[in-house]
């Protein structure tokens, strides 16, 4: 791989993972809007009453406090503030300090820390404001109403947290507030404050008795969220670590805080149908891009009727959380979770995508080749059957990769690292086999995560289910007592609990169960082939679908056996056999195309003699077309009275023959004349888009022919002719004719030429380097040298290496004066010739073939073959070549 193709990759990694970054963000609005928030009696109570495991990591930070100064008050259960099922109430203890005005909360951490498994905040009243200091989770908080100064002091321990807000009193010019009854009436009302302040900025609606965020204010607080976590990364640990225990109870009482939200805040049917919506959009959008908007709506009915089976199995089984959306360039995938699905239950959701698309493939190529290869049944089998087989791959994470993960390497983490390793690198070995970035880039996201996948896996072998029969508890005991690597943040902690439990939670199967679920995931590989091989198997490549350059859709063989016995006329017959001929004759098999095209010809001896029949007449040509040169030529000279006799609609045909003997006598100049004025004539009459290509291509021949037998100027009016009739030109028809004009020293002709064109022509490659050659003639190197430098530029990004290396012989032949620029291009052809390998001896039997060819273009071939000798070796081959 090149350096261009490998930023490619790498951008388009970028690209994904910031798709990714932004569906999550988008999805953390969602669910911030689905909350709703309320304003409930806070409880006060007794120490007593505080739960054990709660009071415990309370322990440390009342301690401390007692040394700074402050005594225990009291302490509140306080009603979650978000109405979610499961969520539990919060506690918190209440300590005052000597002064009467300043007040101590510890609660337990949202997000706990080493060092910060309970977190306490400082706050102290005044008559007309109230300063409150958290440490390290202002972020996590809603803008404070009016009268509440909050900041973060972002101290590393709790005697800095306090030294902190002691500043801040020391400069508050205002009263202390030394009522007790006023400031528990301020704490109490400071919820309902709080609401109705963020309703006044736009933040917050009211809805009944319940609060819920606005997009913008749902929006805002992700990025409040994301910006004081990036901001909390750079600062140092903190320096009072509690014992293991406590963190981990920080931990559990955190996580379960987490799910009951996640549990309780899912997105709606309707949300996720608009998930589903755009994110199809944009994967209709991307697809139709890379792969083709003719093909987008097959593309897109196969993927998501994979994914669908996928979610609907998922759903039969309890799965929750489900949800199907479009993965631009990439394809679709179905969401769901179950932590104690057995092994066949994972079975059968992962073969309920790819095995119905297999069983749709091949009912629709079955019926396509009963049809007669209808082409919408045989797009729609071959797009199922590629990318379901593809799916069931023994490679994670595709389908046939997990299941083969459930099926052998269950419990085997070590194993379980090496399959995902080698599976990733197995798909960017096809990503790049296949030339699809969008692959190769997924594939390089996916062996980032391998360091991480390894710390999880190794995990699993030291985690004790005896010891601690709670599966978040053990996981996260054994995360705190890692000593390997850096200690994840609480988010990352979290992740490793979701991912991991469903490794430990679900039932790992026994042997029997293992031979049997490999064997039922061979058998869906296996049946759909075992049922199309009847029918014949798709030919040619269909890799293609999974890169940018989409290989078209591959036929099937058609039983014309079975076709040809249910024929009951000649007619019928003579269709069958006209179709087999075209088909064999598409698929380069030439012997049994004539079979058939000498058995329609056949057919027609039993046809009533109609005006306007042609089939005889196009048996006959097919049948001449695959004759040996000498033959052909033969038939093609008794066809020409019945050609000339038709009438001018359907003359295209003698033009076809006119053209092909124009070849066949091409040591006859004379009748060569004759016969492409004679094709010039007839296509000038078609008025078809195909009738002027070819039009052009006669005319361009009969140029080349009268410039040989030495007459230029009747050459230069067929070409003038050619660039004059009218319509738009295309780069092969402009560029003969430019190098007519170089070969008879006319340079300033051909810039008039190419100067004439529509500027979005001009900027075709072709006609780009073209320019560079006309420059060259009318000795203005360092403009050729520039037009061929931006070429270069756009052949790398292209990924041709042959265009390369032949964008670098023209920049050797352009530097000759300049001898620092031509060891530079030296070397850049060098290096492409080392990469193309085998083929550089093609490359250079087409230099000499230009040069030796006597045509206008073969003192391009001459300059060529010059500058491309100076690289070593080139002398060597060339004279392997003779």
């Amino acid at each position: 791989m090149g350096a261009w193709e490998l930023l490619w990759v790498l951008l388009a990694a970028l690209a994904i993972w910031l798709v990714v970054i932004g569906s999550q963000i988008a999805l953390a609005v969602l669910r911030l809007m689905r909350m709703r928030f309320v304003s409930d009696e806070t409880q006060t109570l007794g120490r007593e009453e505080v739960p054990a495991d709660i009071a415990a990591v309370f322990g440390p930070s009342g301690r401390r406090l007692g040394e700074l100064g402050f005594a225990y008050l009291e302490t509140l259960k306080i009603p979650p503030r978000l109405r979610c099922e499961g969520l539990e109430p919060i506690w918190v203890d209440i300590y005052r300090h000597a002064d009467g005005a300043t007040r101590a909360a510890i609660l337990v951490a949202e997000a706990p820390e080493p060092g910060r498994a309970a977190t306490v905040s400082f706050s102290t009243h005044f008559k007309n404001t109230a300063l409150l200091t958290e440490n390290r989770r202002q972020h996590l908080l809603f803008a404070m109403p009016p009268g509440w100064q909050v900041e973060d002091a972002l101290a590393a321990s709790l005697d800095e947290h306090w030294a902190f807000h002691q500043r801040r009193v020391a400069a508050e010019s205002d009263e202390p507030l030394l009522d007790e009854q006023e400031i528990r009436r301020r704490h109490r009302d400071l919820d309902l404050e709080t609401f109705r302040h963020l309703q006044a900025a736009g933040v917050m609606v009211a809805a009944g008795d319940v609060w819920r965020l606005t997009a913008t204010g749902a929006y805002r607080f992700v990025r409040q969220v994301v910006a004081g976590n990036r901001r909390l990364a750079a600062l140092p640990p903190l320096a009072e670590v509690e014992d293991m225990p406590l963190r981990v109870i920080a931990d559990r009482h955190a996580w379960a805080s987490q799910e009951a939200i996640q549990a309780g805040t899912g997105m709606s049917r309707r949300g996720k149908i608009v998930m589903f919506g755009l994110s199809a959009l944009a994967g209709a959008a991307a697809f139709g891009y890379l792969v083709s908007w003719e093909m987008l709506p097959v593309l897109l009915g196969v993927l998501l009727f994979h994914e669908f089976g996928h979610a609907l199995a998922m759903r039969a089984f309890g799965y929750r959380d489900l949800s199907v959306v479009v993965l631009p360039f990439l394809g679709a995938v179905a969401f769901g979770r179950k932590d104690d699905a057995g092994p066949w239950q994972k079975l059968v959701v992962l073969l309920a995508g790819p095995l119905p698309g297999l069983v749709v493939a091949v009912i629709c190529l079955e019926l396509a080749m009963q049809g007669g290869s209808d082409p919408l049944l045989l797009k729609i089998g071959v797009m199922a059957l590629v990318l379901n087989l593809f799916n069931l791959l023994p490679l994670t994470p595709l389908d046939g990769g997990q299941i083969v993960d459930t099926f052998l390497f269950a419990r085997r983490p070590r194993l379980r690292f090496a399959f995902f390793a080698v599976s990733v690198l197995a798909l960017i070995g096809i990503a790049l086999m296949l030339d699809s970035t969008a692959l190769a880039a997924a594939g390089v996201l996916l062996a980032l995560g391998i360091p991480a996948l390894w710390r999880r896996l190794r995990m699993l072998s030291g985690i004790d289910l005896a010891a601690e029969s709670d599966v978040p508890t053990a996981i996260f005991k054994q995360l705190h007592e890692d000593r390997q690597g850096k200690m994840p943040n609480f988010a990352a902690r979290t992740q490793i609990v979701r991912l991991l439990q469903p490794l430990i939670r679900g039932r790992a199967p026994s042997l029997q169960e293992s031979l049997v679920g490999l064997s039922a995931y061979l058998a869906a590989i296996a049946v759909p082939v075992a049922l199309l091989w009847h029918t014949g198997l798709p030919q040619g490549s269909y890799a293609g679908l999974f890169s940018p350059r989409l290989a078209q859709t591959a036929e099937l063989a058609p039983d014309w056996d079975k076709q040809l016995a249910a024929a009951q006329s000649p007619d019928e017959r003579h269709r069958v056999h006209w179709e087999a001929g075209r088909w064999f004759e598409d698929s380069e098999d030439d012997e049994q195309a004539r079979t058939h095209y000498a058995a329609a010809l056949a057919e027609t001896a039993a046809f009533a003699e109609v005006p306007g029949d042609l089939r005889r007449l196009d048996a006959q040509l097919a049948l001449a077309r695959l004759a040996e040169p000498g033959e052909a030529r033969q038939m093609h000279l008794d066809l020409l009275p019945q050609l000339r006799a038709l009438p001018p609609p359907e003359r295209q045909r003698l033009a076809d023959v006119l053209e092909a003997l124009n070849w066949e006598d091409g040591d006859d100049p004379e009748r060569q004349q004759a016969y492409l004025r004679e094709a010039i004539s007839v296509r000038s009459m078609a008025g078809t888009e195909d009738g002027a290509r070819y039009l052009a291509m006669d005319r361009i021949a009969l140029a080349r022919l009268l410039d040989a037998l030495g007459k230029p100027t009747e050459a230069e009016s067929e070409l003038q002719k050619e660039m004059t009739d009218g319509r738009p030109h295309f780069a092969w028809e402009i560029e003969p004719v430019v190098w007519f004009y170089l070969a008879h020293q006319q340079p300033d002709q051909a810039e008039k030429l190419l100067l004439g064109l529509p500027s979005a022509s001009r900027a075709e490659p072709q006609l780009a380097r073209l320019s560079s050659w006309v420059a060259l003639a009318q000795g203005r190197g360092a403009e050729a040298r520039q037009l061929l430098e931006a070429q270069m530029a756009e052949d790398k990004r292209q990924n041709g290496e042959w265009r390369r290396l032949q964008t670098a012989v023209d920049l050797i032949h352009a530097s000759r004066d300049v001898p620092a620029e031509r060891a530079r291009w030296l070397a850049e052809a060098e290096a492409s010739k080392a990469k193309m390998g085998k083929p550089f001896a093609y490359f250079l039997k087409g230099l000499r073939g230009e040069a030796e060819r006597g045509q206008w273009e073969s003192q391009r071939g001459k300059s060529r073959l010059e500058a491309i000798s100076l690289l070593p070796g080139v002398a060597d081959t060339l004279r392997q070549l003779d």
